[in-house]
């Protein structure tokens, strides 16, 4: 049989295979592969670098972007590429509407953006041919190595911006922005002092992004808040886009480049970042490149060490999952927070996309009073077993947008919920009218004292969209 190798195109990019989601097609959801992607003269700049020069690889990261790929598909071409964590080379060819794929070796992809507002343009359609499995073509910049911080710096962080008694209560808004989580520790006031995630949806939901979105770093402008200028620090749970794409201002795929150009806010870039570290255990496959891209952004980032089990300060407690369990899942490896006070085991539980079972309590124990659901209430473990709660159980919120294609959050994980006593569930998608505004809004306040709400007096928290519904 003639030999067809010597004639597949030359491979334009790598991609690692970098998670599975659910994507409703024809009413139906259907799995897809999340390919983050690198151009081959993107990987070319990168040859020799190191994160000890991180200013130095943001020009190699320009080259990314995102695609998903039917997981059928890909499994009928070979069925060892249909595995998270393997890296692929392939030959990207645009095509002006999907087709049906019959080549050998070939398949069909979507590109998704990652955020920004600019959804005007009709959905780009790819064919990927001659995929082959490749080795990571930058281990070391994957796995981070170089980058990581200490429990000091870390703590130094968390105490220097908004020290005691600038919060005196312990109040936590989780803000409407559609299929995604962007949640805060607010002050008296309602100012944002630390957010737990910056997400936004991305295209397959875009859909779900609010008409009027929360304008986050507003009140960090007002003049008439009298507050200190420093900015709010972030803490990433765990590295899924919709977690961190509030920080892209604008997207667009680069015809000639064949990559997304980003632009990233200003704002939200230049303050500090604390970030979960990927474990570097076994065959780990590390970071992606667009997560890859993020960090060569953030000037002030800091990479929680995968060891550090916990980090308490004024605000609660910071902890870590065990990076020896499930290393490879990426929603089970992250951060989760326990909002409270010093000393006191009652705690607003912010958990990321972590199953219950898998996220470690603070030193002492934890009695939840209000939870913000993980995984937009979908799929977790541990709600029964692993879930310490007092009672009463104050409110449940569930950060999701409404036709998802997820379909988040699950009957059966809301029935699960309410047999273990979280028996209302407010749901972000329920945009009621804001107070004082035209504006219409999902974001939920969660409260460790229902005595001590709030203010949201200000004018600039009502401008911003900032001011709770629920």
């Amino acid at each position: 049989m003639p030999d067809h190798a010597q004639d597949e195109p030359t491979a334009t990019h790598y991609a690692l295979f970098d998670d599975t989601v659910d994507i409703v097609v024809n009413g139906a959801p259907k799995p897809h592969a999340v390919f983050d992607c690198i151009t081959c003269n993107s990987l070319e700049k990168l040859k020799g670098k190191t994160w000890r020069h991180p200013e130095k690889l943001r020009e190699g990261f320009s080259g990314t972007l995102v695609l998903h790929v039917p997981l059928d598909e890909l499994h009928r071409v070979k069925p060892s590429f249909a595995k998270k964590g393997r890296w692929l080379s392939f030959h990207l060819q645009r095509l002006e509407n999907a087709v049906a794929v019959e080549q050998v070796n070939a398949v069909t992809g979507s590109y998704v953006s990652l955020g920004g507002s600019n959804e005007s343009a009709p959905p780009l359609s790819f064919m990927l041919t001659g995929i082959t499995l490749q080795a990571c073509p930058i281990p070391e910049l994957a796995q981070l190595i170089g980058l990581q911080a200490l429990k000091r710096q870390i703590l130094e962080v968390l105490w220097a911006e908004s020290p005691p008694p600038a919060v005196t209560s312990r109040n936590v808004v989780v803000y409407d922005i559609g299929q995604g989580s962007a949640t805060a520790l607010v002050d008296d006031i309602g100012h944002p002092v630390i957010f737990f995630d910056l997400g936004w949806p991305t295209s397959a939901n875009a859909g779900t992004r609010p008409t009027n979105p929360p304008a986050l770093f507003s009140p960090e402008r007002c003049q008439a808040c009298n507050r200190s200028a420093d900015r709010a620090p972030v803490i990433l749970s765990h590295w899924d886009f919709d977690h961190w794409a509030y920080a892209i201002e604008n997207e667009t795929y680069d015809y000639q480049s064949d990559a997304a150009r980003i632009t990233f806010k200003s704002e939200a870039i230049n303050r500090p970042w604390i970030l979960p570290r990927p474990p570097r255990i076994g065959n780990s496959t590390g970071l992606g490149p667009s997560h890859m891209r993020l960090l060569t952004e953030l000037p002030f980032r800091l990479l929680w060490p995968t060891r550090l089990r916990s980090v308490s300060f004024w605000g609660g407690t910071l902890t870590r999952t065990d990076p020896k369990v499930k290393p490879h899942d990426r929603n089970e490896q992250g951060l989760a927070w326990f909002v409270g006070h010093p000393g006191s085991a009652a705690a607003v539980l912010l958990p990321g996309d972590a199953s219950y079972m898998r996220i470690r309590l603070p030193p002492g124990g934890a009695s939840i009073t209000s939870l913000l659901a993980s995984h937009h209430g979908g799929r977790v473990t541990g709600i029964h077993t692993h879930l310490p709660s007092l009672e009463p159980r104050q409110k449940l919120v569930i950060s999701v947008g409404s036709g998802n294609a997820h379909r988040h959050p699950s009957c059966t994980i809301l029935r699960s919920y309410s047999r273990a006593g979280w028996r209302t569930s407010l749901l972000t998608q329920t945009r009621l009218a804001a107070p004082g505004t035209t504006a219409r809004s999902g974001s939920a306040l969660l409260q460790l004292n229902p005595l001590k709400k709030p203010t949201f007096n200000c004018a600039c928290l009502r401008s911003g969209n900032l001011v709770p519904t629920q």
